[in-house]
């Protein structure tokens, strides 16, 4: 024998034990029932041991009824509420003087009768005869609020003596009268406070006029500058109060709900949902209608865009089912359903239509159209956990020739 057919015979001999001794890397285990635990059951059905339940980590979990309001989305953005926001005009002509602070800022967070700046005011002849009608303005103004005033807390008296009188009238009537005799008492002590100060300023020579925030909030415009001269009703300074704004929004199709409807508006940079009220309607659209919702900003800057979610039609009945009971499978959504007691391990697969997101999962109608049997029901043991784990076992035991034959 040559030395080249003994080293081929050599080489030879070694490939063969290593082909020999040479296994394939195991494979990762992976969670899954053992074969003898499957039975081959209908399509759609999956029967398990109870070994091999607690060995995929199934868990179920009872769906709750809720009721759910359909919605339509309304697009629009963020703007300040005249209602929570303040204007200090010049009281009369003059001139702008400095006050013991420095000249207000934009941006700056004022207090409510926070001293702004003072008005040194000028008064010609004319403007002194207009200040005496102005005065008996106040005067008359002043006079009618206090009588207004005085039949209005006669009211809220009276409702009161009803409301605690076996409801004979809500509470919100109560409250409504409560407030109109407040916005009445600022009223006349606005009007006595306006006919002190002009009649200060018919009794002497003009003093300076302190020009304070009615409201506390944020100065949004600075109109006015130190030593500028002013005529009577310029705007000096705009405050603003960030914590209300309103969400101008245009909602399409003819229904609309009524004032003081609650309305969930989406801030569109982080998702964050904001609860407010319808307070009004605006100027219409031909693509929609306006709606002025208003929220509680929690210090938003105006102008974000933003959608309201604006309530459209009647409320549905259904279930929420847990995210992450929903399962994939051929194009559609299913759920699977533990059908018998808490020791039985029959699980049934059912499709479901996942109608809107709710909280830790999604909201499914169990009023909709199909057969009764195959929606779901409050109640339901649905698979909370292990439901992909449910669908491989089953799909997996309709491959053998047993379970395709019992899934025909």
């Amino acid at each position: 024998m040559s030395w080249k057919q003994l080293a081929i015979g050599i080489g030879f001999g070694a490939a063969l034990a290593a082909a020999v001794l040479w296994r394939p890397a195991a494979e990762p285990e992976r969670a899954e029932a053992p074969k003898d635990s499957v039975e081959a059951t209908p399509r759609g059905v999956v029967k398990l041991t109870a070994a091999a339940v607690q060995q995929l980590g199934i868990t179920v979990a009872a769906t709750l009824a809720t009721e759910q309001q359909p919605t339509v989305p309304a697009p629009g953005a963020l703007e300040p509420d005249p209602a929570s926001s303040s204007t200090v005009r010049a009281p009369h002509a003059g001139t702008l003087i400095a006050a013991d602070r420095p000249w207000p800022r934009l941006g700056e967070t004022v207090a409510t009768g926070a001293l702004l700046a003072r008005l040194q005011p000028r008064l010609l002849p004319v403007e002194h005869a207009d200040l005496q009608t102005r005065r008996q303005q106040a005067a008359g103004d002043e006079a009618a609020s206090t009588a207004t005033l005085a039949a209005a807390a006669r009211e809220l008296q009276r409702l009161r003596s009803l409301n605690a009188d076996g409801k004979q009238v809500a509470d919100r009537a109560v409250e409504d009268a409560a407030a109109n005799v407040a916005a009445l008492t600022a009223k006349v002590d606005t009007a006595a406070a306006s006919g002190r100060t002009l009649q200060a300023m018919l009794d002497g020579p003009p003093a300076a006029l302190p020009l304070r925030a009615p409201g506390a909030g944020e100065c949004v415009d600075v109109r006015a500058h130190l030593g500028e001269a002013v005529d009577a009703g310029a705007v000096l300074f705009v405050i603003a109060d960030r914590d209300h704004l309103l969400a101008r929004v245009v909602a399409p199709g003819p229904a609309m709900p009524a004032p003081g409807t609650a309305i969930t508006v989406e801030l569109l940079a982080d998702g964050q949902l904001l609860t407010g009220r319808l307070q009004a309607y605006g100027d219409g659209q031909s693509q929609g209608r306006v709606l002025l919702v208003a929220v509680n900003g929690r210090q938003l800057q105006p102008g974000l865009a933003v959608v309201a979610h604006v309530p459209a039609g009647d409320g549905r009945t259904g279930v929420v089912v847990p995210a992450a009971a929903i399962v994939r499978h051929a194009g559609a959504s299913w759920v699977f359903v533990r059908t018998g007691d808490a020791n039985d391990g029959t699980f049934a697969r059912r499709r479901v239509t996942l109608d809107a997101p709710a909280a830790d999962g999604w909201f499914v109608r169990t009023d909709g159209p199909g057969d009764s049997g195959e929606r779901l029901h409050p109640g339901d043991a649905v698979v909370a956990t292990g439901a992909a784990a449910l669908l491989g076992v089953e799909l997996e035991a309709l491959a053998t020739p047993a379970g395709a034959e019992a899934g025909k």
